[in-house]
């Protein structure tokens, strides 16, 4: 045999959640699909070539880590708990994925840390999931992806064992197994001096085509905050301001300028103040950002 029974293990690991990460994308881009029809072919098929490295080098990770975690309880005499140990890991994998549609279907981006700020209010947030989405067929469909993944994880390792092979093929075995992880972890097929970036996902404008090019395990990791993230600089706001201001047309008034505010008051029109006016409160408590003019909407939804 060129390689180990174990070797042979665990590849088949690696496929199995390579293809399962990649049919999660496969059905986003089917959920997507009426906001990705103007694309170009060249930038779907292309998008789904990045997110489909991005899905190897989660995959690369999560193979490793649940192969070397088998092979200790296994050593420990353990292997009662190794179902549960798989139906963990798929869990997470699950909730991850369940919190990223719902969060799409929401903000229109793909998850990222700040989804952590949005439950800061635990009972406030439990209720918007609730009232939001169907939550109990996205549980049954959680438990079922679970239980499933689990199952064939658990069976994927059935032939797991000590055999009679030569030091040299264990070796081979060994040195097959790393480079190849470390080879599809890069994420370069063709190697280069740089490995595959966060921002290789961005290369459209369409933020359809970039939502799908994304990985949100990878995603979410790419965004957390770092030490100086929450750093508030004021005097680099006081540089800045007048630009700022400018640029959203705020009054330059001192109490403005003193405190840092973008203040915009408009004089309504004299003659009809004298009458009694027909006044309109829009309240925008859920805005999306992605749909104003500000953020380049095509249609100018917010002119003013």
């Amino acid at each position: 045999m060129l390689i180990t029974r174990n070797t042979r293990i665990y590849f088949k690991l690696f496929a199995f959640i390579w293809a399962l990460l990649f049919v999660a994308r496969l059905v986003f881009f089917a959920w997507q699909r009426t906001a990705i029809t103007d694309a170009a072919t060249g930038d779907i098929l292309w998008a789904l070539f990045i997110g489909f490295k991005f899905d190897g080098r989660l995959t690369a990770l999560l193979s490793v880590l649940i192969y070397l975690i088998t092979l200790i309880i296994k050593k420990l005499n353990k292997s009662h708990y190794l179902p549960a140990f798989y139906r963990t890991i798929f869990f997470l994998i699950a909730l991850v994925y369940a919190a990223d549609f719902g969060y799409y279907a929401y903000q229109h981006v793909r998850i990222r840390f700040d989804i952590f700020g949005l439950a800061t209010d635990v009972n406030e947030a439990a209720g918007m999931v609730w009232q939001s989405y169907n939550v109990v067929l996205i549980v049954l469909a959680m438990a079922a992806l679970t239980f499933i993944s689990g199952k064939i994880t658990t069976k994927i390792f059935e032939g797991w064992g000590s055999a009679k092979t030569s030091l040299k093929v264990k070796a081979l075995s060994l040195l097959l197994a790393i480079v190849s992880t470390a080879y599809v972890a890069y994420g370069r097929y063709i190697i280069t001096k740089y490995p595959l970036l966060w921002g290789d996902a961005y290369f459209s404008q369409n933020e359809a085509i970039t939502a799908l090019a994304i990985n949100p395990i990878h995603n979410l990791y790419d965004t957390k905050p770092t030490k100086k993230t929450f750093v508030y600089d004021l005097e680099s706001v006081r540089r800045y301001y007048p630009i700022v201001a400018s640029y959203l047309r705020a009054d330059r008034t001192t109490d403005n300028e003193k405190n840092l505010r973008f203040d915009r008051y408009v004089k309504g029109n004299e003659k009809l103040q004298k009458v009694q006016p027909n006044v309109v409160v829009i309240v925008m408590e859920s805005l999306s950002t992605h749909q104003t003019t500000f953020m380049d909407e095509q249609l100018i939804t917010t002119p003013f």
